[in-house]
């Protein structure tokens, strides 16, 4: 938007002031703008969108029912320095690893149904590519770039409007 401003400015101008730019240079300036921010962001959008309308997945790792198990394994020690100092807490220690990694194997075979995560944005865009290539990242990109030339001719001119009104008022 200020790149296109800048090209509207009188030579001998030091800066882009708030009438320094013709109302023409403001329109064309914000139906620019509209389909370039859209080009750099419409791929972060979509997945942003599958993120949100994905269903949460069920856990497959062990966090669950590991943070129990030490909870369980400390309350029921005299006291958790005493695990780390003495030579039945290092077997302590040694029992309570076992089970929460046997623990673990286990929960991976049979998820509870309470355990659900969604999925993160690196997992999201490899679903989405996996799904439907490279392509899913700009489907619908052609009625966005459209919609976006009278929307931001519209609100820029609003903007500067609306500015040049304020500064009028001021002097």
């Amino acid at each position: 938007y200020e790149t296109v401003c800048r090209y509207f400015r009188t030579p001998s101008e030091t800066d882009v002031s708030v009438t320094s730019v013709p109302w023409y240079g403001v329109l064309l300036a914000g139906g620019l703008a509209g389909p370039a921010s859209w080009l750099g962001t419409f791929p972060f959008d979509v997945v942003k969108t599958r993120m949100q309308a994905l269903p949460e997945e069920p856990y497959t790792s062990s966090s669950f029912s590991s943070s129990s198990t030490v909870k369980a394994h400390l309350s029921s020690s005299s006291s958790p320095k005493a695990l780390f100092t003495s030579a039945s807490g290092s077997q302590q220690v040694e029992a309570m690893v076992a089970s929460v990694l046997n623990r673990g194997a286990a929960s991976a075979s049979s998820v509870s149904s309470a355990a659900y995560r969604e999925k993160t944005f690196l997992e999201t865009v490899a679903d989405c590519y996996r799904r439907g290539g490279a392509k899913v990242f700009v489907s619908g990109l052609t009625p966005t770039l459209i919609r976006a030339v009278p929307v931001n001719i519209v609100n820029f001119g609003a903007f500067e409007l609306a500015l040049r009104l304020f500064a009028n008022g001021n002097r």
